[in-house]
Order: structure tokens, then C-alpha cells, then sequence
């Protein structure tokens, strides 16, 4: 749908590459969608909630652990996709899926740094130390702050 990947008669299916161009336009993306959803997230957050995204940071800290860089990316993307869920935005949701993928491959260029992997790990605490909270700025600063370490490590590649 978003353009992939490409089919080529009697070769195979290949990937895409993403040009220098679109990897921002995504981002740029992902900061709008999901520093709207943070804020909103604070109304409708329950602890249940609150305990299912501190699981996702214990099991992607594990897949850190076990260099399991599939589960990690796979674990990250639902950490994100959690926040969607929480405010029950379905179209936001999908949206934040097809963008998540189109961002992947280039993730996990980005996270080739042991040290960014760690960070990670730190900054989705963060998000939901300042959700358990209920404090919406800290939510969004603590957001805005992992995307943009998000941006850097993507750009710097």
C-alpha cells in the first residue's frame, strides 16, 4: 500500500529503500501522532494499562539482554502502538502501524549502538514512570525526548 515493496516478473519481491527524503517526512509524522496521543492517553490510562507497557519495557530489555534485535524492534513497536490502543483511536492506531514498518529497516540501522539500545530502554521507562503519574507534560517532554533521540540516531546514519 505505502509502496514497500516492489514485484518483479520472474525475479522476486524486493524491498524498497527508503530515500534520504522520506526517513524525516516520517518522523516528522510520527512526532505529530504520537505527541497528540501521549496527552491524550493521561484521560483515559489505567493501571492495568500502566503495568501492560512496563511489561513491554521488561520483555525489550530482555530481548536487549539475549541480542535478540527481532523482539526488541517487535516489542518497541508495541510499546508505541500501546499509547494508540489506550485512547482508542483506531485509524490513529493504523496509521502508526504502516508508518512503524515503513521505519523498521531503518531502526534497526539505528540501533546498531549498544549504548542506543540501552537509551531506549530508559526512555520508555520514562513515559511510563510520567504516565503512572497522570502527569500529561511529563508524558509529552518525556515523548518528545525519545523522538528526538529517535530522529538523530535515524539521520546520523
Amino acid at each position: 500500500q505505502e509502496g514497500l515493496v516492489r514485484i518483479v516478473p520472474h525475479k522476486g519481491i524486493f524491498i524498497n529503500e527508503m530515500s534520504l527524503k522520506e526517513i524525516p517526512d516520517l518522523i516528522q509524522l510520527r512526532f505529530c501522532l504520537e505527541l497528540f496521543a501521549i496527552r491524550e492517553a493521561i484521560s483515559y490510562i489505567t493501571d492495568n494499562d500502566i503495568e501492560g507497557m512496563s511489561q513491554i519495557v521488561d520483555l525489550q530489555e530482555q530481548a536487549m539482554q539475549e541480542c535478540d534485535m527481532y523482539e526488541y524492534m517487535e516489542l518497541d513497536q508495541r510499546f508505541h502502538q500501546k499509547i494508540f490502543e489506550i485512547i482508542g483511536n483506531d485509524r490513529m492506531l493504523r496509521i502508526m502501524g504502516n508508518l512503524s514498518d515503513q521505519l523498521v529497516a531503518c531502526g534497526i540501522r539505528g540501533l546498531r549502538k549498544q549504548e542506543r539500545l540501552v537509551q531506549v530502554i530508559i526512555e520508555h521507562r520514562e513515559v511510563v514512570r510520567a504516565l503512572s503519574k497522570r502527569d500529561a507534560n511529563a508524558a509529552f517532554e518525556a515523548v518528545k525526548l525519545h523522538l528526538e533521540r529517535v530522529r538523530c540516531s535515524l539521520t546520523d546514519l
